[in-house]
C-alpha cells in the first residue's frame, strides 16, 4: 500500500482459509505475469476486515525493495508474441474482417522458432494468453492449457512456415472483397501502388487451389502461393496474409 517497502497486505482472505502466522507466501502460477513457487514472503500478522467477514494478512516481504540496488527484468518471449497474437485477432474481428470465432492467426517466435496460434472455437474478445497454442513448426505441442485446441486451419501455418523461413507471422480472415474473388477463383491484379508491399512476385494475388477446410490437402494447397506472394486467396474460403517481422 506504499506505507513501507518492507511489508504487503492480502485483503479479502475468506474466513474458511486455513493459514498461520511464518507460512510462506508464493505466487500460485495463475497469472501469466509470474511463474509458479516464486517466493513472497510470510504472514507477520492478521487482522480482522473491517466488516468482520473475512481477514487481512501482513505480508513480510522477502524482499525489502527500499533497499534494491539492482534489478534483472525476464522477458518472456513466448508471452509477448501471445498478446501480440491475441491483438491482432480481436483487430481482425472488430474490423469486420472475420467474425464470431472464425480466423485464425499466428506468430513465429524470432529466438526458438515455436508458433504461437490462436485457439479453435474462442470468441476473440475473450482470448487471454492462457488460451493460445504454443506448437514447434512440425506439430509438436510446447504449451496447450484450459484445454484448448490449436486451430483447425495450424497445419496450413506451419507448411507456411516451412516454406518460407523469412514468414515471421500469418493473418488468415474472411474478409468480404477478397472473399469474393477467392469465391471467383479470381486472383487479384497489382493494378494500385500499395500492393507494392505485397511482394507479388506475378504481379497478381494469387489463389490456391480449393481444398476442404482442416485438411492436409489445404495445408498443401499454399505451398506454391506463398513462394510466389506475401498475400493470397484461398479458392472458395478466403484470404491469408503473411509478415516478415
Amino acid at each position: 500500500n506504499g506505507g513501507a517497502s518492507d511489508v504487503a497486505y492480502l485483503d479479502d482472505i475468506p474466513r474458511h482459509a486455513k493459514f498461520k502466522l511464518g507460512d510462506r507466501v508464493v505466487t500460485s502460477g495463475y497469472s501469466s505475469v509470474f511463474p509458479a513457487g516464486v517466493l513472497v514472503g510470510k504472514v507477520k500478522h492478521v487482522y480482522n476486515s473491517e466488516d468482520g467477514l473475512s481477514y487481512r494478512l501482513q505480508i513480510q516481504l522477502s524482499t525489502d525493495f527500499g533497499n534494491l540496488r539492482d534489478v534483472c527484468v525476464i522477458d518472456d518471449a513466448s508471452i509477448r508474441d501471445q498478446r501480440e497474437v491475441i491483438k491482432a485477432a480481436q483487430d481482425g474481428q472488430r474490423l469486420d474482417l472475420c467474425k464470431h470465432k472464425s480466423g485464425n492467426f499466428s506468430i513465429r517466435d524470432k529466438e526458438t522458432g515455436y508458433v504461437v496460434v490462436t485457439p479453435s472455437g474462442v470468441n476473440r474478445e475473450e482470448l487471454t494468453v492462457d488460451d493460445i497454442c504454443v506448437l514447434t513448426v512440425d506439430g509438436e505441442l510446447i504449451e496447450v492449457k484450459n484445454n484448448r485446441k490449436p486451430s483447425s486451419e495450424t497445419m496450413m501455418h506451419l507448411e507456411v512456415y516451412k516454406t518460407r523461413e523469412d514468414i515471421m507471422a500469418i493473418v488468415h480472415t474472411h474478409s468480404k472483397m477478397a472473399t469474393s474473388f477467392a469465391v471467383l477463383n479470381k486472383p487479384i491484379p497489382a493494378i494500385i501502388y500499395e500492393v507494392a508491399t505485397f511482394g507479388l512476385k506475378d504481379a497478381i494475388v494469387p489463389v490456391a487451389p480449393y481444398a476442404r477446410p482442416g485438411t492436409v490437402e489445404l495445408a498443401k494447397s499454399v505451398i506454391e502461393p506463398v513462394k510466389r506472394a506475401d498475400i493470397f486467396l484461398l479458392e472458395k474460403h478466403g484470404v491469408v496474409a503473411c509478415g516478415t517481422d
